[in-house]
């Protein structure tokens, strides 16, 4: 068995050589759904010891990656005074960028891989490909990542070096390396836009950093309040972004909120209009914040709310031990308001309004054709519908993208799936000649809209 110094002194001769180049080896590529790779080299060189058994730690840096991380393929291999193979767990930590190296831990996933011999050779024998699937994804667009052998079995673990990476890798042996190791990330989906989309009414994106969190929250009882004027058309939905903590610790907030609106009263909230609790569709953005994971949450009002001036609010209800904050904006007007008072800066939302016509009136007409209620129907005889840019309407049955506006045949419940009452209520429309927007009907109609014209 090898010694910690002999590992050392390892690593520190192959730090002293000069970057890294090369084609990937013949074979060894990344799973087809990874969204970030690099495989490993033909001609191997700068090993990255990273385990416990000699307490070194490899790292590696990643940027734009697509969607959570679902899994993690790497390769590597051992050596203790000979060729040998780790078989035992691993540690995979995701770390912040410190200046071009890793910094704080941000997260971590211990796996049991499965691992396979390839055919290539490094300078220290058999190079083998290790696969593992987490338990949970990791929301993460860019950090450090390391792969680190735990249960030390006499055999010291070695990631192997990679292609097609930027040529900036670290080691807790060496410092900065010219060089990159050998893994993918496999991914699922797509992280949510921090934009608010064309056709907001008010936009205040999400900011790049968090600088003063609104927690609002049953939990705490404390509400945050954002404030905004000139829209000309009853509210209808709301999009926002945040994450959740307790106790500074990073936790997934569950998506139940009540959306409230209120007057303006010399530039402060004043009188409640309307509040509305609401289920909303939660999708990560990939951004990790000082607190944790940001998310982009989007709901649709049962009611929509004419309010041309005030101030709305998000607050989390049904508390389940973590508080929810609301994230920063760089646009607005530099003013928001908390239970506890003002503060100097802005909440990321968008608000849309309603402007009258139903998703299913392709055309604008107030007329539902027979083909636009055909196309509602083959929602309602697939599995479901998503969100689909270039289609006729921006919708696709059985697509399972639903960070868009839900369809308006899809009101009870809000579940992207056309049920056969929602089917016939468009059927209404269709056999009355016509329908209209009517959110003020007395009484209240079940999705805000009147047959006939009315």
């Amino acid at each position: 068995m090898k010694t910690v110094a002999w590992s050392v002194a390892l690593i520190a001769t192959s730090m002293a050589a000069c970057a890294l180049a090369g084609e990937p080896a013949i074979g060894d590529t990344c799973p087809g759904e990874s969204s970030f790779g690099q495989p490993p080299l033909s001609a191997q060189d700068v090993p990255g010891f990273s385990g416990d058994g000699d307490g070194l730690r490899a790292y590696d840096d990643f940027t734009d990656v697509a969607g959570p991380i679902t899994g993690i393929t790497w390769w590597g291999g051992g050596a203790a005074g000979g060729e040998c193979v780790h078989t035992g767990d691993f540690e995979i930590g995701f770390y912040t960028n410190a200046g071009g190296q890793p910094g704080d831990l941000l997260t971590m996933r211990g796996v049991s891989p499965s691992y396979t011999a390839t055919g290539t050779i490094g300078p220290l024998g058999t190079i083998y490909r290790y696969e593992a699937t987490f338990s949970t994804p990791v929301n993460l667009a860019s950090a450090w990542v390391s792969v680190f052998a735990v249960d030390f079995d006499a055999c010291y673990f070695y990631w192997a070096s990679g292609a097609a990476g930027n040529n900036n890798a670290y080691t807790s042996g060496g410092g900065n390396t010219a060089g990159d190791f050998a893994y993918c990330l496999v991914t699922e989906g797509n992280f949510a836009e921090s934009d608010c989309s064309d056709g907001a009414d008010i936009s205040q994106p999400l900011s790049g950093t968090l600088s003063t969190p609104g927690f609002s929250d049953a939990g705490d009882g404390l509400r945050a309040y954002e404030n905004f004027s000139g829209v000309n058309n009853p509210i209808a939905r709301v999009v926002w972004w945040g994450g959740g903590s307790a106790g500074g610790v990073n936790c997934d907030r569950n998506t139940d909120f009540e959306i409230a609106f209120y007057e303006d009263n010399g530039g402060q909230p004043g009188s409640l209009v309307a509040s509305e609790t609401v289920m909303a569709f939660a999708q990560p953005t990939g951004t990790f914040s000082a607190l944790g994971n940001l998310y982009r949450y989007e709901a649709a009002l049962a009611a929509p709310v004419m309010l041309a001036a005030g101030w709305v609010s998000v607050f989390g209800t049904d508390f389940s031990n973590c508080y929810f904050y609301w994230a920063n904006s760089d646009t607005g007007d530099g003013f928001a308001y908390g239970t506890n008072g003002s503060i100097g800066d802005d909440f990321a939302y968008c608000l849309y309004t309603q402007d009258g016509i139903h998703t299913g009136d392709q055309n604008g007409d107030l007329i539902i054709s027979l083909s636009e209620l055909l196309r509602v129907i083959q929602f309602f005889n697939s599995a479901g519908l998503g969100c689909e840019a270039n289609t006729e309407d921006g919708y696709a049955p059985n697509d399972p993208d639903q960070g868009c506006a839900p369809h308006e045949s899809d009101y009870n419940p809000q579940d992207w799936v056309v049920s056969l009452s929602e089917l016939l209520r468009l059927i209404q429309f269709y056999n009355s000649g016509g329908y209209a927007y009517c959110p003020d009907a007395d009484p209240a109609t079940e999705d805000g809209f009147c047959p006939g014209g009315a």
